[in-house]
């Protein structure tokens, strides 16, 4: 992990930036920069934006040359009976 780490790091590191935007269900719900040395950004999406069934999510480059990575997590919670 180190050495992926180390790589990514010298083979990006003149990058300058990138600006993205991120779609769900063909709706934006979020867009921004990340800069030089910037390498995060988080979005929540509220359960009622899903639609039962397939939902469809876009992570796309609006601008710049650097890279991309994104990764998608999925949590959700549901409550418990009461118990007794």
């Amino acid at each position: 992990m180190l050495a992926l780490t180390d790589h990514l790091y010298r083979t990006h590191a003149g990058d300058t930036g990138v600006s993205y935007a991120v779609t769900l269900n063909g709706r934006e719900i979020g867009a921004g920069e990340l800069g030089e040395g910037e390498h995060r950004a988080t979005f929540n999406v509220d359960a009622s934006d899903l639609r039962t069934g397939s939902n469809s999510v876009v992570i796309r480059r609006t601008d710049g040359t650097s890279p991309l990575y994104y990764a998608a997590r999925s949590r959700f919670l549901v409550p418990r009976p009461e118990l007794p």
